[in-house]
């Protein structure tokens, strides 16, 4: 699985590169998230290539990518994920046009 950007009408992935599926995802970032990714939403492609392992793509393999590209200091075993507003399992497949929110855990009196 790879990640190509975030989603503007300019970059859009080529329709002539060599994949079998591709994915548009909206990511809610909520508390600690929200602040380290430094926005609270964006809408995502990621493309599967011919190549892929026939794994699913999962919320933890997208959370694992995200993580290292904005240096999240919450692991995957620290935070909630929910899929089109139902809380989720981390293995759970993702389907295109899902919403995914990651939810760290909240305090308060």
């Amino acid at each position: 699985m790879s990640l190509i950007q975030e989603s503007t009408r300019q970059n859009k992935p080529a329709k002539s590169m060599p994949y079998k599926k591709s994915y548009e995802i909206t990511v809610l970032y909520f508390s600690t998230l929200k602040s380290e990714a430094g926005k609270a939403s964006e809408v995502l492609h990621y493309l599967e290539f011919n190549d892929s392992p026939e794994s699913p793509f999962t919320p933890a393999i997208l959370f694992q990518q995200l993580r290292q590209k904005y240096g999240f200091s919450l692991s995957a075993d620290e935070i909630q994920v929910a899929i089109n507003d139902h809380f989720a399992h981390w293995q759970t497949p993702i389907q295109t046009n899902d919403t995914l929110a990651f939810l760290p855990p909240v305090s308060g009196g």
